[in-house]
């Protein structure tokens, strides 16, 4: 997925957890750097740290680099690896986790066909961000209410989007004949591009965590 769609995907999560905020893609200008020069990898890894990311390779910052700071200087790599040629080895029922951009494609359109392909084949999946919401939400909470936020102020949010409403979107998605990655990415695109409220996006209403 390239940065404009990590960015969007962040987005997409950010407003499925009725967060006001998009996500983010860091742009670092500089000279290409050999995969021998451990003191400039070491300082982009300490740039994904403290801006609290969670990156993957993109242009100019290839996967050999990414397993170099992985292996030498910090854990917040991230990048797809189920791509379509992999489907059909495949030995198990569901793919459903906690890590960022499963799928490997550089588009949305990318990302769904790899899931219509994955439903064909028998095998369940839900593309991440439709539930993996509570450290983002998390990280709303510390902004939001500072040294007062807890656990407990975020944990019926989550559970409305995890329980409640994965659910729903399941049998919808059974349905309508869509996959429920597929019918969640309508579902959100829908509520950013028509400013409706994060009740209507979800299928109950919101949830007061103030």
């Amino acid at each position: 997925m390239d940065g404009l769609n990590l960015a969007r995907a962040m987005s997409y999560k950010n407003a499925l957890a009725g967060i006001p905020y998009g996500g983010s893609k860091i742009l670092v200008q500089c000279a290409p750097v050999a995969l021998s020069d451990f003191e400039v990898l070491g300082f982009l890894a300490h740039i994904i740290d403290r801006t609290r990311s969670f990156t993957g390779h993109d242009i100019g910052f290839e996967a050999a680099m990414t397993d170099i700071m992985r292996e030498g200087f910090t854990k917040a790599i991230a990048g797809g690896i189920i791509t379509e040629d992999m489907i059909d080895k495949f030995k198990f029922d569901i793919i459903m986790g906690l890590a960022n951009n499963q799928l490997r494609t550089t588009s949305q359109e990318g990302e769904i066909e790899i899931a219509r392909q994955l439903a064909r084949a028998g095998i369940f999946f839900v593309v991440e961000w439709a539930y993996n919401v509570a450290g983002v939400l998390a990280g709303w909470a510390e902004y939001i209410f500072g040294e007062g936020a807890s656990f407990a102020k975020i944990k019926p949010r989550i559970e409305l989007i995890c329980i409640d409403n994965l659910r729903k979107l399941l049998d919808e998605a059974r349905r309508v004949d869509k996959t429920p990655t597929e019918l969640i990415y309508d579902k959100v695109e829908d509520a950013i591009y028509s400013r409706i409220s994060f009740g209507e996006l979800l299928y109950q209403g919101s949830v007061d965590v103030s």
